[in-house]
């Protein structure tokens, strides 16, 4: 989800989650995010909801699993705070966006590579880097 405003910008969101829900349940983007906001409301209930039904097995294993679950819910929550705090996706406004929760979507100059440079992967040396100017780096 983070990364759908950088790959949209360069024509890269076909793989990304926002546009394959748009495109399964023919939906617009705003309808998309409810949708998704919607699911993920659910899905981190049942989450939640299912820890207090973990069976029993004897002290240690409790722990650990304990434990493991502890680490799947932390992922979960730090892979979104990291999406926010870094700059990968929203550069110096990943704080107010997740305050907020406001996305500007514009275009964007270059993407993964600088955009003086694309990657012409037929080449004699099959990766070879080509100037080329251009806004975005379709690759």
């Amino acid at each position: 989800m983070h990364s759908y405003s950088r790959e949209i910008s360069c024509g890269l969101a076909y793989h990304n989650i926002i546009t394959t829900i748009m495109n399964e349940h023919h939906l617009d983007l705003h309808d998309t995010l409810t949708w998704l906001g919607r699911y993920t409301d659910v899905i981190v209930s049942r989450f939640l909801s299912n820890i207090k039904h973990i069976p029993s097995w004897d002290p240690d294993t409790d722990r650990r699993v304990r434990k493991y679950v502890d680490g799947l819910g932390q992922w979960v929550r730090g892979n979104d705070d990291w999406s926010y705090e870094s700059k990968r996706y929203y550069g110096d406004d990943g704080l107010s966006i997740r305050e907020d929760r406001i996305l500007r979507l514009s275009q964007r100059t270059g993407n993964y590579l600088k955009p003086e440079f694309e990657v012409d992967v037929y080449g004699e040396s099959n990766c070879e880097l080509v100037e080329k100017s251009a806004n975005c780096i379709n690759v």
